[in-house]
């Protein structure tokens, strides 16, 4: 025995003996040398990410670790795509590249053609102006097509009608004789024509129906045969058959040369067209140029009716439009335009590069 400890005289002391107590325990000093038995080594990894190591730093207080930035991942390399070049011969070189600066020139010059207006129309009338023509060489066109083409509930955008039947024949007058077209229509012709009566008048419908033989002069042919005088008024034989003259037309831009307008059915009475019932061709009018298109569509329609074929493409007659065939689309205008701006450019490029690699 070691000998008495002496007594405890505060609360603190009898504290501190007890815990010497348990420290000298069998039991104590077992889980002392666990404790102080060295830890194995840790495993070489990554700063520890899982909810455990994150309590033991925030507890412990030591500092958190910085966060590494994340690695970035390699891209994958791109693979090229080798694209066989085509080796062509000087000359062949050459002259792809002068027709291209020849595409583009003339591709330029149809732009500038169709876009650029023109100083003086030839015939002012044309752009208005649709003509219905026969197929082929015998006609099929009659008279009751001109007159259903003429009714505004029919074809509302047609403003004039004019069938016509034309013949060459000899005119004589004012003790002159001369070779004159001889043009058979209705009142409707210099409406139709863009022409007008200097002097006198039109016949009317009553003389178309009756055949009478009536003419108007056109302006040249008037003084070629009555020079320094009136012609209205006198008397001219077309064909051998004597006419009245009641009216002279008036000098045009668009000369129609010597022409005798007379009634088309006093022409068909010298011509004997088919009993007086086909004609040459009829012309239509339409309104104004934006209207043509419109006028166009109602007189083939019509047309298509009174001949009875639905095929457009088996008919037995054609109709033509300045307006209709030389009109062209925003897309071909904006192709040419493209044409003339690269095709230039890609050409003179080939031959600066020949020039380089000469």
């Amino acid at each position: 025995m070691h000998g008495r400890r002496p007594r405890p005289t505060s609360p603190a002391e009898l504290l501190d003996d007890v815990i010497a107590e348990l420290d000298a325990s069998p039991h104590a000093q077992a889980v002392t040398a666990v404790s102080t038995r060295p830890a194995p080594p840790a495993e070489v990894a990554g700063p520890p990410t899982d909810e455990s190591s994150w309590l033991v730093r925030r507890w412990s207080g030591e500092p958190e670790p910085a966060a590494s930035p994340p690695t970035a991942r390699p891209r994958p390399a791109r693979r090229r795509v080798s694209v066989p070049r085509i080796a062509l011969p000087a000359k062949l070189q050459r002259a792809l590249g002068v027709a291209g600066i020849a595409a583009g020139v003339a591709s330029l010059g149809l732009l500038l053609a169709d876009v650029w207006p023109a100083s003086a129309p030839a015939d002012p009338s044309a752009a208005t102006r649709i003509t219905v023509l026969p197929r082929g060489s015998v006609s099929t066109l009659t008279m009751a097509d001109a007159g259903a083409l003429a009714d505004p509930s029919v074809v509302p955008d047609a403003s004039a009608v004019a069938p016509i039947v034309e013949r060459s024949e000899t005119v004589a007058g004012g003790g002159r004789h001369t070779t004159a077209t001889m043009t058979g229509s209705t009142g409707g012709w210099p409406a139709a024509t863009a022409h007008r009566v200097a002097t006198g008048r039109i016949f009317t419908p009553t003389e178309v129906s009756a055949g009478a033989h009536v003419v108007v002069l056109g302006s040249s042919l008037a003084q070629r045969l009555f020079p320094g005088s009136t012609a209205t008024g006198a008397s001219v034989t077309i064909a051998g058959r004597t006419f009245s003259v009641i009216g002279v037309l008036a000098a045009s831009p668009v000369d129609p040369g010597p022409v005798a307008l007379v009634p088309i059915t006093s022409a068909q009475g010298i011509t004997g067209t088919a009993g007086g019932r086909t004609v040459d061709r009829i012309l239509v009018s339409a309104p104004s140029p934006d209207t043509v298109y419109t006028a166009y569509q109602e007189v083939n329609n019509l047309l298509l009716q009174t001949h009875h074929t639905s095929n457009p493409f088996a008919t037995d007659f054609t109709l033509t439009a300045a307006a209709v065939a030389g009109g062209h689309s925003a897309g071909l205008l904006w192709g040419l335009g493209l044409l003339a701006a690269v095709a230039p450019l890609l050409g003179v490029m080939a031959i600066l590069r020949l020039r380089r690699a000469a």
